[in-house]
């Protein structure tokens, strides 16, 4: 975790609160809003992570069969 980056647990806990909000603030329901605001936050952190580590693909072309070699200088 990065300085000014919260935890996980607090942007689960305001996730969460915006969840309950946009649903009419329903009593009753925390757990819901909770487990519901955990999915969305931990399945944006693996898409996070997985593009971070994404290797690059690389644009040079390989060589087919037919292509003779370039010459080396």
């Amino acid at each position: 975790m990065s300085d000014g980056e919260p935890d996980v647990e607090e942007q689960v806990r305001r996730r969460a609160y915006k969840l309950w909000e946009q649903a009419g603030c329903p009593n009753g329901r925390g757990d819901e809003f909770w487990h519901e605001a955990l999915a969305d936050i931990t399945s944006s952190r693996e898409q996070n992570a997985s593009s971070a580590t994404a290797v690059p693909v690389s644009t040079a072309r390989e060589p087919t069969l037919d292509e003779p070699p370039k010459p080396t200088t």
